[in-house]
């Protein structure tokens, strides 16, 4: 493999301390928006997080285990890549990381990589994978050096009722039955399950990043943050469409209270309501919208439904704003909740007016 000139990565955040990996859980580190893999002494694969497991197109079930450098990474079983770790993990070698650039190959492309090789607790070292680049495949490279395909490393999965999308990620379709049940699942635990689905949607939004971010990199060379605010309201609202939940558009007229408005068209959690219902129905999404524009703003946003089909609304509306507004929405939400479908949000926005 040939190296390419080292450079500041952009992904990982700089408030992170690398030296703690040991110490993260397997869900700290699926929240981390770039890869991670740690292996032992030997190279086998014992942690491989989600933004790896979406970069590399490989579910991580059929990589833990394996042996990383001449099972799931062939590209990297060489004097550049191999050879630094295998100085690294010797007991000699007290350095307590390493940094060096790279070029991965995959089947589907290529993939420039700063990697930050970290020592962990003395039975693992950590591969922090931080992708710069997305480029074509390189002819150059022979087929026995590229990384293998999901449907490779499993290919038998189907018969056993595994589908995947066309990125190679599980998918597992789901009817409004299922929407359905959650919603009465909801209704019998009360504050208990409000509680859930809004610790549920926000995990969930958490976890999207990565793949946003993904998209992103592999379509703009960019990170969320550095796009448009029109560029980023449309790949989030891609992203929601493609899940089957919705056509979501974005409405930044009230932006001069420090507000804006979301509008989810044909909602899959509030359809799937039996008609009569005395809730709004899309806290899952509410939390889910929170997490990731709370990543793309830096800061912790509060985001409400204020309008909902099974209220009887022409469509779900969501209020994004920062947390300090957070008392007047929840008053205003309060003061009109028998008044009807659509008056919280005009509500919300004279009381911003005041």
């Amino acid at each position: 493999m040939n190296e390419v000139a080292s450079e500041r990565s952009r992904l990982g955040p700089p408030s992170f301390d690398l030296r703690t990996l040991s110490g993260c859980s397997a869900e700290e580190l699926d929240t981390l928006p770039f890869g991670i893999v740690a292996l032992d002494r030997d190279g086998t694969v014992h942690k491989y997080n989600l933004a790896e497991a979406r970069f590399a197109r490989l579910d991580r079930a059929d990589v833990l285990g394996k042996a990383f450098f001449t099972r799931v990474a062939p590209c990297t079983n060489t004097p550049e890549f191999r050879g630094r770790f295998d100085d690294f993990v010797k007991p000699s070698n007290k350095a307590p990381s390493v940094r060096f650039s790279y070029v991965f190959d995959f089947r589907f492309g290529a993939q420039e990589v700063e990697i930050e090789l970290v020592r962990g607790d003395g039975q693992l070292f950590f591969l922090c994978i931080n992708r710069r680049k997305f480029m074509p495949v390189r002819r150059e490279v022979p087929s026995s050096q590229l990384a293998p395909l999901q449907r490779e490393l499993a290919p038998t999965e189907d018969r056993a009722g595994v589908q995947r999308d066309a990125g190679e990620r599980r998918v597992v379709p789901v009817t409004p039955i299922f929407f359905d049940a959650l919603a009465s699942a909801h209704d019998k635990l009360g504050e208990s399950g409000s509680a859930f689905l809004d610790a549920w949607g926000f995990a969930w939004g958490r976890r999207a990043v990565v793949d946003l971010e993904t998209e992103v990199l592999e379509s703009f060379d960019k990170l969320l943050r550095e796009l448009p605010m029109v560029t980023v309201a449309e790949v989030i609202a891609q992203y929601v469409r493609r899940q089957g939940f919705g056509q979501l558009t974005v409405d930044f007229a009230p932006a001069k209270l420090g507000v804006f408005l979301l509008h989810l068209e044909r909602s899959a959690f509030a359809e799937a309501t039996p008609p009569g219902s005395k809730q709004a129905r899309c806290s899952v999404l509410a939390s889910f919208f929170r997490a990731v524009l709370s990543h793309l703003a830096s800061r912790t946003l509060v985001v409400r439904e204020t309008e909902c089909i099974a209220l009887g609304a022409p469509r779900c509306a969501f209020i994004v704003a920062g947390d300090s507004r957070t008392p007047i929405i929840e008053a205003a939400l309060a003061s009109t909740r028998d008044v009807g479908p659509t008056a919280a949000t005009q509500a919300i926005l004279r009381k911003l007016s005041d």
